[in-house]
């Protein structure tokens, strides 16, 4: 029980990182959004900041499920 700790805190670490990086990319896309628009006449930014947030979901499920898995057979 005590050595999952470290495996606990490195999940939490990289998570906290996914999570600084969908929400820097949250308020990137806000803060350029019109200036983009503007620039460019198109609204393709809107898929990246999909794309972007479903791949930090995703890692965090992952980082989530690999230490649920590597807790069970520990």
């Amino acid at each position: 029980m005590i050595s999952d700790i470290p495996i606990v805190m490195a999940v939490a670490v990289i998570t906290a990182f996914v999570a600084m990086t969908i929400i820097s990319a949250i308020f990137g896309y806000a803060r350029d959004r019109e200036s983009f628009e503007r620039e460019t006449g198109a609204s393709s930014r809107e898929f990246w900041l999909l794309l972007s947030l479903l791949v930090g979901i995703f890692l965090i499920l992952l980082s989530l499920f690999i230490t649920l898995i590597w807790s069970l057979f520990a």
